[in-house]
């Protein structure tokens, strides 16, 4: 008898141990097929949004719609341009009669000579960046490269992480590929400006030379090209003007926006487009979540970016660095909205407010 007790002694625990194990595995399946809360929280959009407008007043032949990506050198905007147009055939038609009495030497030197001159009015109506002010940019772009990677080297040989020093690690790692790109675009725009000064300068012993020819000519010829000068002038400000009716994207990006439509008539400084520099592939922003909530969120989650009206779908690209702050830490991440889901796109208004709902 006590040998049989023995038996189903063993019999009850082995069916307690079973019937436990049994629920702990439905629990767990309870949890991991529980819909995940619909989370939502804040964003703003990431890039420079450059506002278009129309050169001068005139109807609107063509603006390029919303959604639309568009490589450096696209049209983005046509304004009518026939009186322009007319004027400018005149112009030369005046100038071709006057210099038709002079040397072609002496001609060829006063178009030259005033090329230049537009050239400089361009250069400087484009407000670039000075060399300066290009190189104090890319040491600060070092400097910080420099300072992103001693915070991750630093972390990566951290032995014990916790969770929140992975998710901080994943992020710096991330921004130090942007950094590296950062300090290159800052070296080439560096490297730009100083071929720009060095262009100015031999511009300049150019001009000096075509002067000093055109006053040595004879009189009679001086007399000519005084006649002429005016005409050639009026007649470069024609073509610029003819060649801004169209206005085309300085960089690759995306049409956020139009704020007027072809056929319209725009006023000349009007706004007619938004422009996102930089957009080639995405439309990227930047979404805070509360901590509690940033430990479920991973890389390629699904989500939807709500905005004037729309809702479009997007995805989280990584977390980014951020500085932990007690109880009121916001966790930010990047995400994405890839241009090939902009169907039925309407336009991104940059300064509406924009929310995001993670899918359950």
């Amino acid at each position: 008898m006590p040998r049989a007790g023995c038996r189903t002694g063993r019999l009850v625990k082995i069916f307690v141990f079973a019937a436990l194990v049994l629920l702990l595995a439905a629990a767990a399946l309870h949890v991991l097929n529980r819909p995940r809360p619909r989370l939502s929280t804040s964003a703003v959009l990431e890039g420079t949004v450059r506002e278009i407008s129309a050169p001068f007043s005139g109807e609107i032949l063509f603006v390029a719609a919303p959604g639309q990506a568009a490589r450096t050198g696209e049209s983005l905007l046509k304004i009518s341009v026939v009186p322009l147009a007319r004027s400018l055939e005149e112009t030369r038609k005046k100038a071709a009669e006057t210099a038709a009495a002079l040397p072609e030497v002496y001609r060829a030197a006063l178009a030259e000579l005033l090329a230049l001159a537009e050239e400089e009015r361009q250069a400087a109506s484009a407000a670039m960046p000075g060399e300066d002010e290009l190189r104090r940019s890319l040491e600060e772009a070092t400097a910080g490269r420099a300072a992103l990677s001693l915070r991750l080297r630093r972390l990566e040989l951290k032995k014990s992480k916790s969770a929140q020093e992975v998710q901080e690690l994943n992020g710096l790692r991330a921004e130090e590929k942007l950094s590296a790109e950062r300090v290159r675009q800052a070296y080439a725009d560096y490297e730009q400006a100083r071929l720009r000064l060095d262009g100015r300068k031999k511009q300049a012993v150019r001009r000096e030379y075509l002067l000093r020819a055109l006053q040595s000519a004879p009189a009679h010829v001086r007399e000519g090209l005084e006649l002429l000068e005016p005409l050639l002038a009026q007649a470069q400000e024609l073509k610029t003007r003819l060649d801004g009716a169209e206005v085309k994207s300085v960089e690759a990006g995306l049409v956020l926006r139009t704020a007027r439509r072809e056929g319209e008539t725009a006023q000349a400084g009007e706004t007619v487009l938004f422009f996102l520099a930089g957009a080639e592939d995405e439309i990227q922003l930047t979404a805070y979540f509360p901590p509690e909530a940033a430990a479920g969120i991973a890389p390629g989650d699904a989500c939807l970016v709500e905005t004037g009206g729309m809702a479009l779908p997007g995805e989280i690209r990584r977390p980014l660095p951020y500085v932990f702050m007690g109880a009121h830490t916001s966790v930010p991440f990047r995400l994405g909205i890839p241009l090939a889901q902009l169907k039925n796109f309407t336009g991104f208004d940059p300064g509406a407010e924009i929310t995001v709902r993670m899918r359950p």
